[in-house]
């Protein structure tokens, strides 16, 4: 659990130091709630970090153990970062798959755990915009009855993903606030990110940006991005940057602009099935 907090405070190379140490001192005790837990924070510090196939491992590494362990609820995470790596892989089939499994398992086993966060991972794989806005609405219900705290932070974060696949500016917006609110006491450079990260993005779609102002919080939420180790939400930044043609400096092509700076790509190989085309921002 200190990885996590660390990682929701801004410091998610450090965590990932924290869960692999861990993971290696629960192997050797032989407790493997314990973990598993370490792998589950090791996969969205490797995630967050774009390092694609340390997330594969660890992932399948938390699902291996959750069903030895008979821990029903805990598969859902493991199947929510699959999930993730099979659409960023391209496998939109199986994307899908294993969202709707992490859905149906979070159902079965109280929606207010994962729930959220699963029906997060449904509305980024889909395809069917029916089924993306009820698994929206849903995510979004659960968190008014009141959701466990980290499908807070998280479901907003992947919710805005989907809204910006959408269009739907407004969705964005909406997420943004209702994260802001949440953490409003207590604000971590986590949310501080993604809900600047958000903003930034919908006045970018709703074509309302003023050209100026906005091209400096783009190279702002760049540069925090990496400080952060939130390297994963670059992608829209540069993706959208680079397509608004009325933003200086932003014609290049993203892949460009995630490698400036020393970057390099790599496919790797994974249990998941398929290469991943991984950007490493080092």
């Amino acid at each position: 659990m200190m990885a996590f907090t660390q990682w929701f405070a801004g410091d998610t190379r450090g965590a990932l130091a924290v869960a692999e140490a861990a993971i290696k001192s629960a192997a050797n005790t032989g407790h493997r709630r314990a973990e598993m837990i370490g792998h589950h924070a090791a996969l969205f510090c490797g995630h967050a970090l774009m390092d694609f196939g340390t997330a594969v491992v660890h992932a399948d590494a938390a699902l291996m153990l959750a069903q030895q362990l008979g821990a029903r609820r805990f598969e859902t995470e493991a199947l929510v970062f699959r999930a993730e790596l099979h659409r960023l892989a391209g496998r939109q089939a199986e994307a899908l798959a294993n969202a709707e499994q992490a859905v149906k398992i979070s159902r079965e086993t109280g929606p207010a755990f994962l729930g959220p966060f699963a029906l997060g991972a449904l509305a980024l794989a889909s395809e069917d915009p029916t089924v993306r806005r009820a698994a929206l609405a849903e995510g979004e219900a659960l968190l008014e009855a009141g959701a466990v705290c980290h499908n807070h932070l998280l479901f907003p974060r992947d919710a805005v993903e989907a809204y910006l696949k959408a269009g739907d500016w407004e969705g964005v917006e909406r997420c943004a606030a209702g994260l802001a609110q949440y953490t409003r006491s207590e604000p971590l450079p986590f949310s501080n990110f993604y809900i600047a990260r958000a903003r930034a993005l919908a006045a970018l779609g709703g074509q309302r940006p003023n050209a100026e102002s906005l091209t400096a919080e783009l190279e702002r939420l760049r540069k925090e991005a990496e400080r952060l180790g939130l390297r994963v939400a670059l992608r829209e930044i540069v993706k959208r940057g680079a397509a608004n043609s009325s933003l200086p400096g932003t014609r290049q092509h993203p892949e460009a602009l995630i490698a400036a700076g020393g970057g390099r790509f790599r496919v790797i190989r994974s249990s998941v099935g398929r290469n991943v085309r991984e950007a490493l921002l080092n």
